[in-house]
């Protein structure tokens, strides 16, 4: 067992938190979750056997059980009968989680719009330089979709799909992976989107997107997406005139 974990029982006699399983259980999760992410213990490492565990928290094997429960619902942690536990490697589904979780929890669509002027400006861009002519196949079908989609929610699936082929477009595989996390946002924001301007509104914006990133003109795609985002703060403006 590491230091960090043999001290964990003299820490928890200064916690205040209030008493019950639930309070520990989240203790024992916060803990074991920020030394894995600390790096103390490196993926496809073991952490202490539960007993181990329960003895070094000074808590019960029902707390241990259920903070394991809880690390491996975020991917965190592998946990097999008769084994110790087994540190995950590292995956995009927990991060989407996590960041989803996040997200959900401050959820106004101002911050949304704050994340979306910094990642898509950069993502259009990018996308413009390093989109395959697959991507551009995709793009292209999304826009067609936007076009002739006849409901609200195939309406929102094409534009999700649009923003989810530009980010991997980039190249880069996290843009992908913190849109995922926004997702839910995004497609609540549409849908707001839709009932203000209309069944067909952003085909024009989204086209004049692909059209840049066809040309490979990296400063023509960031151009129509900043026209895309300030067209989409003036509906949000419209919508939500008392959300602070």
């Amino acid at each position: 067992m590491s230091d960090h974990f043999k001290s964990v029982k003299v820490q928890e006699k200064r916690w205040n938190a209030p008493a019950g399983r639930t309070a520990l259980v989240d203790h024992v999760f916060e803990e074991v979750r920020q030394s894995i992410l600390r790096g103390d213990y490196p993926a496809g490492s073991e952490l202490p056997a539960a007993e181990k565990l329960a003895e070094g928290f000074g808590v019960s094997m029902t707390v241990i059980r259920e903070a394991l429960r809880a690390l491996r619902s975020q991917g965190l942690v592998e946990v097999y009968q008769g084994k110790r536990p087994l540190v995950s490697a590292a995956n995009s589904s927990a991060m989407v989680a996590m960041l989803g979780l996040s997200l959900g929890r401050a959820g106004r669509m101002q911050d949304l719009m704050q994340v979306r002027w910094v990642l898509e400006v950069a993502i259009a861009a990018l996308a413009a330089e390093h989109a395959t002519k697959e991507h551009i196949e995709r793009l292209a079908a999304a826009v067609d979709e936007m076009r002739d989609g006849t409901t609200i929610d195939r309406q929102v699936d094409a534009d999700v799909q649009f923003h989810r082929t530009l980010a991997e477009a980039t190249g880069n595989p996290l843009f992908p992976i913190l849109l995922q996390s926004l997702e839910d946002l995004l497609r609540e924001f549409r849908r707001r989107s839709i009932k203000c301007r209309g069944v067909r509104s952003g085909v024009g914006e989204h086209a004049a997107v692909l059209k840049a990133v066809r040309a490979r003109d990296s400063h023509a795609a960031r151009e129509a997406m900043i026209r895309h985002m300030k067209l989409a703060e003036q509906t949000l403006r419209k919508d939500l005139p008392a959300e602070k």
